[in-house]
This record gives C-alpha cells, structure tokens and sequence, in this order.
C-alpha cells in the first residue's frame, strides 16, 4: 500500500521516467497483443490495424518520427462522465481514447478493466516512463488514487514482457472482487530488452493458483490472500 516512490510530479501535464515493471489486464491474449503492445484507441497504430509499431504507409519519415514521440510524450485527457453502471466517473478518470492505462501494482490489476468480464490476462510490462496520473487522483478520488494508475500514449510490442490468464468474479468495481492467476506464464517472443525473468516470476506467484480478493474501503484499494485455488 505504500507509494512506489516516484517524485511528486504534475502528473496529469508532465511525463516522467519510470523505469520498472507495470501491469495491465485485459480481455484480448497474448496472439494479439504480443505482436503489436498497446495503443491508445485514436493512435494511427490502433485505427489501422498496424502490428509492431508500424505506422499508415503514407505517413512521411519525419511525420512517423514527430508521430511516435507524441505518442511516448503528449498529456493524457480526463472525463468526468457517467459509466453504464450508473457511478459518476473520477474527475482524473483517463479517456481510453487517448491514453493506455497500467498499474505499478500487479495484486489490483484485475480490478480492470471496469466489466463483468470473467476471464482476462494480466500482462507485465517494461513501463519506460508515463504520467503519474494516481498523484492527481490523490486529490479527487483517493481510494482509486492506491490501485497507483500510470499512463502511457502506447507501449511497444517489445516492451510487452509476459502474461498470464486471470480467472475473476464478482461485480464491477467498486464490488468486491475475486480472482487466480494460472500457474502458467506465456513469454514474449517479440521482447526485445534483458529484463530479469525472476522479477516478473516474482510478481506473478504469490497470485497464481491462489484466490486474490479485491476490495474498496473507505482507507483505500486492499488486496488479501485467500488461500489455495483450483484452475480449471
């Protein structure tokens, strides 16, 4: 539950260096987010269907370069709008449209995304920077502000390290939830830098093949261990 130990940053118009594991969970697997990483849904990556940081073919070598670096460095926008479920949004709730949003702590991570989903995958992530966007939740929504949300324009095919199946139930947040990570850990082949395996091994087992619980309290976003879980 304690802060990671980032500076304290204008984190909603100020991109910082971050330099470790993040995480993210989401409904499509490995065969399609490996190749290609994650984007924000109005990148030219994301709306033509592009894999591996490719870009539209009529873009020119200078208009690629000035692309992608907005991509890594351009602010994320916020709502304030209600969700289908009826909840009135955070002010600093991200706008998936312009930003991918991950976690700096692997045991909330199944907490998104915000659907009944039952089944999804946890993926870790080499996180190369982002914006802290938890510190400006701090002071509109602070139990949201402890899930520590980073967020990022996109994150590159090879900076998409490992993932794992995830097995949840329970309502959408902020409901309690339960969930188990599979004891099998699928590898990306499109990895391209030495992150240590232990630390992503590490990461992951104390949530594989055992129950996670998930609540939202008044003092914040706890995880507790529920013990031994069966995989089917």
């Amino acid at each position: 539950m304690n802060d990671p130990g980032w500076r304290t940053v204008d984190a909603k118009n100020r991109w910082s260096w971050i330099g470790r594991l993040a995480f993210r969970s989401d409904t499509r697997g490995p065969d399609e987010i490996f190749p290609r990483g994650f984007q924000n849904r109005s990148h030219p990556v994301y709306k033509h269907g592009e894999i591996h940081g490719q870009v539209p073919p009529e873009w020119s070598p200078a208009k690629k370069v000035k692309e992608l670096g907005r991509a890594f460095t351009e602010g994320p926008e916020y709502r304030n709008k209600r969700y289908y479920y009826g909840r009135q949004a955070p002010k600093y709730d991200v706008n998936p449209d312009t930003s991918v949003a991950l976690t700096l702590r692997v045991a909330v991570a199944p907490i998104f995304p915000i659907s009944a989903a039952t089944s999804s995958w946890v993926y870790a992530v080499f996180l190369r920077g982002g914006f802290l966007t938890y510190q400006e939740q701090q002071t509109d929504d602070p139990v949201l502000s402890t899930a520590y949300e980073v967020a990022v324009r996109q994150v590159l095919a090879q900076d998409v390290l490992a993932a794992v199946r995830c097995v949840r139930r329970g309502g959408i947040y902020p409901a309690r939830i339960q969930y188990c990570l599979h004891p099998i850990i699928h590898w990306n082949r499109y990895a391209e830098h030495s992150i240590s395996r232990v630390d992503i091994v590490t990461a992951y087992r104390p949530h594989q093949a055992r129950l996670t619980q998930i609540d939202a309290t008044p003092h914040g976003i706890t995880t507790a261990d529920m013990g031994f879980a069966f995989i089917v």
